[in-house]
């Protein structure tokens, strides 16, 4: 099982996801005092990452209410997102760069 793409289309196209989705990560940050960025920042990862990427983030979101409401933890308008980045783009890209080339190629034989 390759992690990363083996044609020149497939990497491409990896680094290409890759820079849009770090660049809603800079949006996020740039923009973190404007109220409405947390729900941006989702709906352009949910993009990126549907469908796999949904439970990842429903995940990291019970979990950080979890901390908050039993931990005291403060809220900080970026540093909140970044764990919901890391998990929805580590699914997005094993759905579009692992998972799919493998069931693609079983269903072309």
């Amino acid at each position: 099982m390759n992690i990363l793409p083996l044609s020149k289309l497939g990497r491409t196209a990896a680094m290409s996801w890759l820079t849009v989705c770090s660049a809603v990560l800079i949006f996020a940050y740039v923009q973190q005092q404007i109220p409405g960025t947390p729900v941006i920042f989702t709906y352009c990862l949910v993009a990126l990452t549907f469908p796999l990427g949904l439970p990842f983030g429903a995940v990291v979101g019970i979990s950080m209410t979890w901390l908050y409401t039993n931990h005291g933890l403060p809220y900080h308008p970026f540093g909140d997102l970044v764990p919901t980045w890391i998990m929805m783009v580590f699914a997005g890209y094993l759905q579009w760069f692992v998972l799919l080339p493998i069931a693609l190629k079983r269903f072309t034989r």
